[in-house]
């Protein structure tokens, strides 16, 4: 080999390759070789970044965790590249799949990622999400990054540059799920020239620098922080409102400010305006007037002061403001009911912050307007004659057992209503799809009409039922049939409902599932059949019934909670023969609901645990050994009876 190597006739070069000829070996023949090439180290490390975080499926919709690639692709359109180069695999929480214990069926970046419940001892697969890593030219492409920010410096604990802190302080300025976060200090240093120790820097939590704890026994550096968006994020398309003028120069000058133009024009301005633009009255450019203008911006608008000019008085001038697009459409949404609080405490609390934490990306940041109805039979809460101790969009609603005249709060709902959404917040909501055009169109005629009007017509239209969920997807699908729930609810659903409404059991709109449906009215109910579905599942749906009004009088009240039992044994059984028996005349014979909350007043669903039994005519079951961790939540429960077993019963049976 060693004289072939050597020979003239040997072609060994970075241009052309190598070369040996058979006749120009002594043996009449070459060896077999194999080649490599040394490349410049970026070629052998290609620069790669990684798309956002997909999370479309839950274990407990159906057999399991799916996030596979194509079912992603058609739901997040141009989020993922054509061949992703590798896949990242997380639980929602943050911790590898190697640290659950769980049984990965799939985990592959051409077919994305799957867990089965069956092959888990649990029975269960922990909720994971998926990104996938691209060629870094995909990315450069789909994002684009926010300017620089620094919130913080580390004269404190340290550097707390939180995700949540920015986005309060620069609303609308970083997007809702960053793909990426970029880090250095703010003279420019990246974060390894420091030597500092790094408590956080992600995505879902930000940056954070702790001073405790350094090893160079100091204060950290100051640092900024910048987050890499979808490109759209970051290229809004927008557009100006209409020309406004609330004030004219005759006192003190004239104040176009945004309180004032926002009380005089209410929804004309969006919440955070881009650009300010001013002109006088009659179209003239500010600059030829010749003013001092004291200010104009999108913080406080325009104001131009008498008191400044040199002629004694301001032109007379008219504002508009730059804001996204959706806002200039007037487009109208409307959320899902909430009902996240019940009254068994000091009251009943449904504050936007808990909702929105509760149910991300479902109601807008600075909602405009809020409605609340009883939970029970959807009575207005403006018709009640309760006494609100919190009744705003911003804050939500709140009533006070305390602050009402001789009765207790009801138990309601809020619907956050929404108009005129900034266009990034908008679009990550389930508002304005074509199912939904019609209601949507109806509520809009609704709110146009006098407060008087608008109470008559809701009284008139009858109210809804309770939610049912007397089906799960688990055989042919989840069916949700009148006639079954008419079966199984004797008396709680009118014989010929005029309205359905379904949401799935945590609270998403139908449209946001994907899914087709094979039946959705009033007539007969809903079904949606898992032959039908991509991934072969459904997800779980619950519905309620619109009923004429002469249905929707009382026809029932609540006895007191009831805690029996607690899980030290076998579990919780809270059981409404043994609640009969030890709590003598305190519950009537034949319930027709149940309500149960654990005994800090949190929902059964927010504990994560397996119910065996929960209906009115056994009561509630939590068992021990149905639990990942071995133990039921205390639950209480309390049971729905007829109006004239509490009036007889007393006062003190009431709620």
């Amino acid at each position: 080999m060693s004289e072939v190597l050597n020979s003239s006739y040997v072609q060994a070069d970075t241009k052309t390759g190598f070369v040996c000829r058979t006749c120009d070996q002594p043996k009449g023949l070459c060896s077999d070789y194999q080649v490599r090439f040394m490349c410049p180290l970026e070629f052998c490390k290609p620069e790669v970044c990684y798309t956002r975080w997909f999370n479309q499926d839950s274990p407990s919709k159906g057999n399991g965790d799916s996030e596979l690639l194509g079912l992603l692709r058609r739901k997040f359109p141009d989020a993922i590249c054509e061949y992703p180069i590798d896949i990242e695999v997380e639980t929602v929480d943050g911790h590898k799949p190697s640290t659950t214990g769980d049984i990965i069926h799939i985990a592959d970046p051409a077919i994305g990622f799957s867990c089965k419940n069956d092959d888990q001892k649990s029975g269960i697969c922990f909720d994971y999400r998926v990104r996938f890593i691209c060629p870094s030219h995909f990315c450069k492409d789909q994002d684009c990054y926010t300017k620089w920010f620094d919130r913080d410096n580390p004269a404190g604990r340290g550097d707390f540059e939180t995700l949540a802190s920015l986005r309060d302080e620069n609303p609308y300025e970083i997007c809702k799920h960053p793909l990426d976060i970029e880090v250095q200090t703010t003279d420019g240093f990246t974060v390894a020239a420091t030597g500092d120790a790094i408590a956080v820097a992600d995505t879902i939590t930000g940056f954070v620098c702790e001073n405790y704890g350094q090893p160079h026994g100091g204060l950290c550096s100051d640092y900024r922080v910048r987050f890499r968006c979808p490109l759209d994020f970051c290229n809004p398309p927008v557009c100006w409102t209409e020309w406004l003028n609330s004030d004219n120069p005759r006192d003190g000058g004239d104040f176009e400010t945004l309180t004032q133009l926002r009380s005089k024009f209410p929804n004309k301005i969006c919440d955070v305006p881009i650009e300010i633009k001013v002109e006088t009255k009659s179209g003239g450019s500010v600059d030829s007037t010749g003013d001092v203008i004291y200010v104009a911006d999108t913080d406080t608008g325009f104001i131009c002061k008498n008191s400044d000019q040199k002629k004694g008085i301001c032109s007379d001038y008219r504002v508009r403001f730059e804001c996204p697009l959706d806002f200039c459409h007037a487009n109208v949404c409307f959320t899902d009911w909430f009902n996240s609080d019940s009254p068994n405490g000091t009251g009943d609390f449904e504050l936007f912050e808990k909702i929105s934490t509760k149910y991300p990306d479902v109601i807008c940041d600075h909602p405009v307007s809020i409605e609340v109805v009883t939970a029970e039979d959807g009575y207005p809460f403006v018709n009640s004659g309760q006494i609100p101790y919190k009744f705003s969009p911003s804050e939500g609603f709140a009533c006070r057992h305390s602050d009402q005249k001789g009765e207790d709060c009801y138990d309601y709902q809020g619907g956050i209503v929404l108009f005129s959404c900034d266009w990034r917040q908008q679009k990550l909501l389930n508002c304005g799809l074509p199912e939904e055009n019609g209601r949507i169109q109806q509520r809009q005629k609704y709110r146009q009409l006098p407060l008087g009007q608008r109470n008559n017509v809701e009284a008139a239209t009858g109210c809804y039922t309770k939610w049912f969920d007397r089906d799960d997807p688990s055989g042919n699908g989840d069916y949700e049939t009148l006639r079954d729930l008419q079966k199984e609810n004797p008396g709680q659903i009118c014989q010929t409902p005029t309205d359905i409404e379904v949401l799935t059991t945590s609270g998403m709109s139908v449209a946001s599932t994907g899914e087709v449906i094979a039946t959705w009215n009033s007539k007969v109910g809903f079904i949606c059949q898992n032959s039908d579905q991509k991934n072969g599942f459904c997800s779980d749906y619950r519905v309620r019934f619109k009923c004429p009004v002469n249905f929707c009088a009382p026809k029932g009240c609540y006895t007191r909670w009831f805690d029996r039992d607690d899980p030290f044994g076998y579990g919780d059984y809270e059981t409404l023969r043994d609640l009969q028996k030890e709590n003598p005349g305190q519950i009537c014979k034949t319930p027709t609901d149940i309500e149960v909350l654990t005994t800090s007043g949190m929902s059964v669903a927010s504990t994560g645990d397996v119910i065996a039994i929960w209906n009115s005519k056994v009561g509630f079951i939590c068992k021990n050994s149905d639990q990942k961790n071995s133990f039921c939540s205390d639950y209480r429960v309390r049971f729905k009876c007829p109006l004239d077993f509490c009036s007889r019963r007393g006062k003190n049976l009431m709620t």
